[in-house]
């Protein structure tokens, strides 16, 4: 378990986090939230946002947190913002080790 303040939340499984371009994809199905707007409040180009989704590049780490504090915020409050973070890192972890096994 993991433990952010008083609340205990059980680690992201890495088995149930899906690539980030599906993960980035989910969130914003799940928050409402279109491409356009998600790259205007993280103050990206909507080509970046395509680059993305497509699963052709990952973000950077400024980007990384700024994902993670915009979907959080789009999220319920309750939910700590390293929970959001974790899952989009895991997801990113994936996705970059999918890519490696089909280059070889």
């Amino acid at each position: 378990m993991k433990i952010t303040g008083n609340t205990y939340l059980p680690l992201p499984n890495p088995q149930k986090i899906p690539q980030f371009c599906l993960w980035l994809r989910q969130q914003m199905s799940i928050n409402g939230i279109t491409q356009a707007e998600l790259g205007r409040r993280i103050g990206v180009s909507k080509s970046t946002m395509s680059l993305w989704l497509k699963g052709e590049r990952l973000p950077s780490a400024t980007n990384k947190e700024r994902l993670a504090v915009a979907l959080n915020k789009a999220k319920n409050p309750q939910t700590p913002y390293t929970h959001t973070r974790d899952q989009l890192l895991l997801s990113c972890h994936i996705q970059e080790f999918v890519k490696c096994t089909k280059e070889k």
